[in-house]
């Protein structure tokens, strides 16, 4: 099964009041570190959705294997208008694809494969963290015509096709998102960086 990943890096960092993909933990900028870790977890693919600052976050990709593709909706729609942009971009012959963001900088490569060991086990491959469902997922063929489509978004999808999930428990760090500079400092201090 040819599964492919998807690093969402498409937003405004309205919170962090700067791009928050560019801030670096042990000198490497997030969204970097974020590729690196999927490229490492064995997916022959990354494709990066692009919005705000695009040539910036290319650049701080500059010699690693990846693709790009641009949301030209960044800044007016949610995160379904980056996986509708990640889906458009996918080559025919992908059965699946993970995506998962940017900014989730405690996710490890050991969650990525734990999801990528059970997709073929259901359509959808979902993380959860305690009682919490949040990326990374991975999702099927089957479902991309949908994906990302209005109101198909990761979690709608998965509450609509709940008895196709294939849950993957994964540590509670894992759920932590870098949005503010508090977080940003919290992480900076963390033995998990």
């Amino acid at each position: 099964m040819k599964t492919v990943a998807a690093l969402l890096a498409a937003g405004l960092s309205t919170r962090m009041k700067r791009n928050k993909l560019l801030l670096e933990l042990n000198g490497e900028p997030l969204v970097r570190r974020g590729v690196q870790n999927l490229l490492e977890s064995g997916f022959e693919r990354v494709t990066v959705v692009t919005g705000n600052e695009e040539s910036v976050i290319q650049a701080a990709l500059e010699g690693l294997p990846c693709d790009f593709a641009f949301n030209p909706d960044f800044a007016t729609a949610g995160m379904e208008a980056s996986l509708r942009t990640a889906v458009l971009s996918l080559a025919p012959d992908v059965d699946a694809m993970l995506f998962t963001l940017a900014d989730q900088v405690f996710v490890t490569k050991a969650m990525y494969r734990n999801l990528l060991e059970r997709i073929g086990d259901a359509p959808i491959a979902a993380s959860r963290f305690g009682e919490v469902i949040a990326p990374p997922h991975v999702f099927a063929r089957e479902l991309f015509g949908v994906l990302g489509t209005p109101g198909n978004g990761a979690k709608p999808l998965i509450k609509l096709h709940l008895e196709r999930v294939m849950f993957v428990d994964q540590p509670l760090e894992g759920l932590f998102d870098l949005d503010t500079p508090e977080d940003y400092a919290a992480a900076a201090l963390s033995s998990l960086v």
